[in-house]
């Protein structure tokens, strides 16, 4: 019940407001390290726009989300005449050219999240692509 309840007006903004608050005052709440102003505001400024992503794909992990994402990516990539390739790494598929898309999280804006997945292509593992949604 609490679970459900924690989705829906009031107590979902609430909640947000008390974490956008905790960026504000602290920004160190992801990664456990300080951040300046600037980086704060743009995580709040996330929050609110998304960062101008109009195209969202809502799914949870567990469930054949990656595998999913793979094969609209390969669709993608085979309908600008690609040659649709992906890669089979540590038990996870990925495409060739990157993951289209970006967790959606007002915590971004700090980079992290990129640079690590960009350390990743040369291992051939998880990296970005072309950011599509």
């Amino acid at each position: 019940m609490m679970t459900s309840a924690m989705n829906h007006f009031p107590i979902k903004h609430a909640c947000d407001a008390a974490s956008l608050a905790k960026v504000l005052l602290r920004g160190d709440i992801y990664y456990g390290r300080s951040v300046g102003i600037g980086p704060r505001l743009r995580c709040i400024d996330y929050y609110f726009r998304a960062n101008g992503c109009d195209r969202l794909l809502a799914a949870l992990f567990r469930s054949g989300s990656l595998w999913s994402e793979l094969g609209v990516r390969l669709a993608i990539d085979l309908a600008q005449g690609g040659d649709g390739e992906y890669i089979y790494r540590g038990g996870l598929y990925f495409p060739r050219d990157g993951l289209a898309y970006q967790r959606l999280d007002w915590r971004v804006p700090l980079g992290l999240d990129i640079e690590a997945f960009q350390n990743q292509r040369g291992n051939d593992g998880p990296a970005y692509g072309p950011l599509l949604y």
